[in-house]
C-alpha cells in the first residue's frame, strides 16, 4: 500500500516535470491572463475613479458573460486533450510502475490540475490589483454598485448579488469550476483510451462548450438541464424553489456522478485497453 502511493507520487511528479517543456502550459496561462484580466478591469477602473477599493469575491463574475465561458473550457480542452498523457517516456515509466498505479496516477494529476486552475482564475485579478483589493466581509461598496448596472463590459451581475452571499457565491463557483474540469479532463482520459483517438475526445468535449453557448443565444431551459457548463454561471441555477431551470443541488451531484462514473469507467477500460502512444493533434 505504502510503496503503490510512492509510485503514484513519483508519477504524479513526473507530470509536472515535463511541464517545462510543454507548450501547451504557456499559450493557456497567457490567454487566460489576457482574457481574465480583461474581464475585470472594468471593475478596477471604475474602483481607482471612485477611490474605492474591491472584495476579493470576484470569481463567481469570471462566468457572467459565455464568451468567458469559450475561451476558459476551451484552454482546459487544449491543456487535456492528449489525456491520459501517453508518450514514450510515459510508457517506460509504466513499465517499470505498473498499469494501474499509472492510470490511478494520471486520474488524480488531473484533479490537481483541476484544482490549480481553479486557484490561478481565482488570484490572477487578486495578484494583479493587489493594491485595490482590501479584505472585508460582504460583497463590498464596488461590486453592489456596479451590479445594477451590468454590461457587455461589467461583468458584475445584480442577480448573483442579490441572491447570495459573497461566501456562498465563492463556495459555489470554486467547488463547481474543479468539477467541471475534471470531468472534462476525465471524459478526454476515456475516450482516448476507448478510442486512441484524440479527435473523437475533442469533440465530445467541444459540443458541450458549443451546447453552453446554444443555451445562452436561445435562452432556453430545457437544453439547461444538459449544458453542465452552463451550470458554472450561477445566476443561471434556480433561487427560491424555481423548478424550470437546475438548481445547485442538481449541479452539484449531477456533476458528482458524472465524475464517478466517468473514473470507474477509465479504470475498467484501462484493464482491458492495450495502451498506445497518441499522437499530438491539437
Amino acid at each position: 500500500m505504502v510503496k503503490g502511493v510512492k509510485i503514484i507520487i513519483s508519477i504524479i511528479k513526473s507530470n509536472f516535470a515535463g511541464w517545462v517543456t510543454n507548450y501547451k502550459i504557456y499559450i493557456s496561462i497567457i490567454l487566460l491572463l489576457i482574457f481574465s484580466l480583461d474581464n475585470y478591469r472594468n471593475v478596477f477602473d471604475f474602483a481607482s475613479q471612485q477611490g474605492y477599493r474591491v472584495t476579493p469575491y470576484l470569481f463567481p463574475f469570471l462566468f457572467t458573460h459565455p464568451f468567458m465561458h469559450l475561451v476558459i473550457f476551451s484552454c482546459t480542452i487544449f491543456l487535456f486533450s492528449n489525456a491520459p498523457f501517453v508518450n514514450s517516456m510515459q510508457m517506460l515509466i509504466m513499465s517499470r510502475s505498473g498499469k494501474r498505479n499509472w492510470y490511478v496516477a494520471q486520474m488524480i494529476y488531473i484533479l490537481i490540475c483541476s484544482v490549480c486552475l481553479t486557484i490561478f482564475l481565482l488570484l490572477i485579478p487578486i495578484i494583479a490589483n493587489l493594491n485595490m483589493i482590501v479584505l472585508k466581509n460582504g460583497w463590498g461598496k464596488v461590486i453592489t454598485t456596479l451590479s445594477v448596472n451590468n454590461t457587455i463590459v461589467n461583468p458584475i451581475s445584480y442577480s448573483t448579488i442579490s441572491r447570495y452571499s459573497a461566501d456562498k457565491a465563492m463556495a459555489y463557483s470554486v467547488f463547481m469550476f474543479v468539477l467541471l474540469i475534471f470531468s472534462i479532463g476525465m471524459l478526454l482520459f476515456f475516450c482516448n483510451t476507448i478510442f486512441h483517438n484524440q479527435s473523437i475526445g475533442i469533440l465530445v468535449t467541444v459540443a458541450f462548450v458549443i451546447l453552453d453557448w446554444t443555451c445562452y443565444l436561445t435562452g432556453s431551459s430545457d437544453l439547461l438541464w444538459i449544458s453542465p457548463i452552463s451550470w458554472i454561471n450561477i445566476t443561471r441555477m434556480s433561487f427560491a424553489g424555481d423548478t424550470e431551470v437546475p438548481s445547485v443541488t442538481y449541479g452539484f451531484i449531477t456533476m458528482m456522478i458524472v465524475n464517478i462514473t466517468l473514473i470507474i469507467a477509465s479504470n475498467l477500460l484501462a484493464k482491458k485497453q492495450d495502451i498506445n502512444i497518441l499522437e499530438e493533434e491539437i
